[in-house]
């Protein structure tokens, strides 16, 4: 999710064009950033804080929510991601605009929420569906090319859900996601994030973490019928 907001601010930066003197880069990109996710995602953005470092190829974020519309959830599993503080960094302030390196994604007190309604069907899928559409509409030249080196979260709330029932759902001090890549699709997106979640949560459990919240069974079904295991 933090990877479509890189992206995005890309497509943003490639999009400013001169402006009153009174408004800076960082409020004219992130305006723009939030029309984009509204007009080419269907999803809603917004923030307290977004700024540029330029010089030091940054961005950072105070209040980051990022939220899809999809019917069949509510409000609260729309919800993909929120976080106190953002923080991303790499390559993409360059000339080569089609191309987007991002070194490392920092989320600081954040809360993830997967939360499917239907098989291959979630607010996630939803996201990455309607990024590749984006792409779609440009010529294999013009398509933008991304990865993403490194994604950490701290002190963050990992939501699992499955046609409305909770699943899942621990804090977890630190989470590492592997890197990923433009080429990849949401089903094999989510194959790899779910794995390392759910071995950290399964260790906190071991540990005796009386927080954690896991529905066992209805858990391996959804990774059953998702074809993320198999039996």
């Amino acid at each position: 999710m933090k990877i479509i907001l890189g992206l995005m601010t890309v497509t943003a930066l490639s999009s400013v064009a001169p402006t009153f003197a009174d408004e800076t880069l960082s409020d004219r990109v992130g305006g723009l950033l939030q029309e984009q996710t509204a007009q080419q995602l269907q999803s809603d953005l917004s923030f307290s804080r977004f700024e540029l470092i330029t010089l030091t190829g940054e961005l950072l974020i105070d209040d980051f929510a990022l939220a899809t519309r999809v019917d069949a959830l509510d409000a609260g599993l729309n919800q993909v991601l929120r976080a106190d503080t953002l923080r991303l960094e790499g390559d993409w302030l360059g000339p080569q605009q089609q191309n987007l390196v991002v070194d490392k994604l920092h989320a600081k007190g954040a809360q993830l929420t997967l939360a499917y309604f239907g098989e291959g069907r979630s607010n996630v899928h939803y996201l990455i569906d309607a990024l590749q559409q984006s792409r779609g509409r440009y010529k294999t030249a013009e398509q933008f090319i991304w990865q993403v080196d490194e994604v950490v979260l701290t002190d963050v709330v990992v939501n699992l859900f499955d046609q409305g029932l909770p699943i899942v759902s621990a804090k977890i001090a630190t989470l590492q996601l592997p890197a990923v890549r433009s080429d990849e699709s949401a089903n094999d997106y989510i194959a790899k994030l779910l794995p390392p979640i759910l071995d950290q949560i399964q260790q906190q459990i071991r540990a005796g973490d009386v927080e954690a919240v896991v529905d066992t069974p209805r858990l391996f079904r959804l990774l059953w019928r998702e074809a993320i295991i198999e039996f």
